[in-house]
């Protein structure tokens, strides 16, 4: 069953200057952890972390609520958020996680910047005639 509200738009790093342009970081009081925006909406954001990170994604799951640092370019969102889901993936070159996040609180301003940001993405990739 589809829960989304709003349809997620594909990020692909093609469509960035620099592969960091879009980022996102899990912060705790000790540091913060790098993830991969694999699609992202107004109201969450699928990811994937890869190695030596895997186990930190079940803590965050298992805590509830957390707040992330969502790198768009030169904007900085911070968000509360919670793991909708995730499912670890182990390799030769230590695996992958995938998953889900719901955003669950975000401040007025970061949500227009989090939705003129996801509009900028979606007009770059029907300007490229790229598909998802």
């Amino acid at each position: 069953m589809e829960l989304r509200k709003h349809e997620r738009v594909p990020v692909s790093e093609k469509l960035f200057r620099r592969p960091d342009d879009e980022r996102l970081f899990f912060e705790f009081d000790s540091g913060s952890i790098p993830a991969r925006i694999v699609d992202i909406n107004q109201d969450g954001i699928g990811f994937e972390v890869y190695s030596p990170h895997l186990l930190v994604i079940d803590d965050i799951a298992r805590a509830g609520e957390s707040f992330i640092s969502l790198n768009l370019g030169e904007t900085r969102i911070i968000a509360g958020i919670t793991v909708a889901w995730h499912r670890q993936e182990r390799g030769e070159n230590g695996g992958v996680c995938r998953g889900g996040l719901r955003i669950n609180m975000i401040s007025p301003e970061d949500r227009l910047k989090l939705y003129e940001r996801i509009e900028s993405i979606r007009r770059s990739r029907e300007t490229m005639g790229t598909e998802g």
